[in-house]
């Protein structure tokens, strides 16, 4: 992996007010943990990785308006004669550390895709569709499976979402360029959007993206400078995230983007790790272009934490939407006085630019009659006012729940 240079932040932070309200419902609980859930475009269906059995993982699927009636659709140690394979594991983090990237599945009004591991120890992203009696699974690629004559994949991120029935994921190939490649359902053709061969300016990596509407924003090396670019169309990339420079000692690291496009306008937010003293960061913000074209703080370490006599400390795994007029955005946060126990939170802005914010689950307050540790988000994790999260108390029971803005 290459060494990767650092930036300083120039900090312009938004005001912000405390008034949303929300409501929840419980999904589901069990004495097993879920991971974090997706959410799709329409607000009305979610997923999550959960325990099928003692030896068995499973994806569930969650949707309106029975949103407690939760049924598995893909289960590992079972045959699927439609993909010809047997899962062994889904690739997804179960709660044991909420600031990695998310690996979970992704769910449309018809499909599902997800990464999995399949018997023969081979990576794999796959799909599955709904189809009566029961889902369908689908192989979409593995590694090591060749793209063009000569060249193969060595590498593969977990899809990130699904458009107009086409899914998209990042991939190394052979050649050791990474690229943005879709995937069509109705013609099972896949094929290459962009690479970094080709990306104008001259990009090394794609590390990570956020699709919406075909678009996209990835999180990716310029040299050994990591940025937030925009996709323009014909290979063409822009920098979105200008408030950095790579001549300061500051140590910044820049997280996952999550893009929205409103109209013509894309949006993007994005998590920055400032002030590293001694391989400890400091200082967390949220950053993105809300406001103007020019990127901002939104959400920072010390800002008070809704309800609670309490600031924040560490921010991460933004996810953004737009819906009735407004941007809405969720966040993973822990504050100074719970560094441990990570919370959600749900932020609007509002028509004067001011950042309002609420808890969904604080790890400081009781919530559902438990004692919280943690609280986790998908990628995707807020669409039409619809925000599940995955909860874990400490008494040892977990929950899947879904909360709503009433705003």
């Amino acid at each position: 992996m290459k060494k990767i240079l650092f930036f300083v932040v120039f900090i312009f932070t938004l005001q912000i007010s405390y008034s949303l309200n929300t409501s929840y419902i419980r999904v589901i609980q069990s004495v097993q943990p879920f991971s974090a859930a997706n959410i799709s475009d329409s607000g009305n269906r979610m997923v999550f990785i959960g325990t099928y059995s003692k030896t068995q993982q499973g994806i569930f699927l969650s949707q309106a308006p029975l949103w407690q009636h939760v049924q598995p659709i893909v289960v590992t140690g079972v045959y699927q004669k439609d993909a010809h394979v047997k899962l062994k594991s889904f690739l997804t983090d179960m709660t044991e550390n909420p600031f990695t990237d998310f690996d979970g599945p992704i769910v449309s009004d018809q499909y599902v895709a997800f990464a999995a591991m399949n018997s023969a120890n081979k990576f794999g992203l796959f799909y599955a569709e709904s189809s009566r009696p029961m889902w369908k699974m689908h192989k979409i690629v593995l590694v090591g499976d060749q793209f063009q004559k000569g060249v193969t994949f060595v590498s593969l991120n977990p899809p990130y979402t699904f458009e107009k029935h086409h899914v998209l994921f990042l991939a190394k190939l052979s050649t050791q360029q990474t690229g943005v490649f879709s995937y069509d359902i109705d013609s099972h053709h896949l094929y290459q959007i962009t690479s970094t061969r080709y990306a104008e300016p001259k990009l090394t990596d794609f590390l990570d993206m956020s699709v919406n509407q075909s678009d996209f924003a990835v999180r990716a090396l310029q040299g050994n400078v990591m940025d937030i670019y925009l996709y323009n169309g014909d290979e063409n990339f822009k920098r979105i995230s200008p408030a950095y420079s790579q001549t300061s000692a500051d140590h910044s690291v820049v997280g996952r983007p999550s893009y929205f496009q409103v109209g013509e306008k894309p949006y993007v937010i994005f998590p920055v790790a400032m002030a590293n003293v001694r391989g400890v960061y400091k200082k967390y913000g949220i950053f993105g272009n809300l406001a103007n074209d020019n990127d901002k703080q939104l959400v920072a370490t010390g800002d008070t934490v809704p309800g609670a006599s309490d600031s924040f400390y560490m921010l991460n795994n933004p996810s953004l939407t737009y819906d009735q007029g407004h941007l809405y955005f969720t966040f993973e946060g822990t504050t100074k006085q719970l560094p441990d126990n990570v919370g959600a939170y749900l932020a609007m802005l509002d028509d004067k630019g001011a950042v309002k914010l609420t808890s969904l689950v604080n790890p400081a307050q009781i919530f559902d009659s438990g004692h919280v540790q943690q609280a986790l988000l998908g990628a995707v994790s807020i669409r039409h006012n619809n925000i599940p999260v995955s909860v874990a108390f400490k008494s040892g029971y977990y929950g899947i729940y879904l909360f709503q803005v009433k705003d």
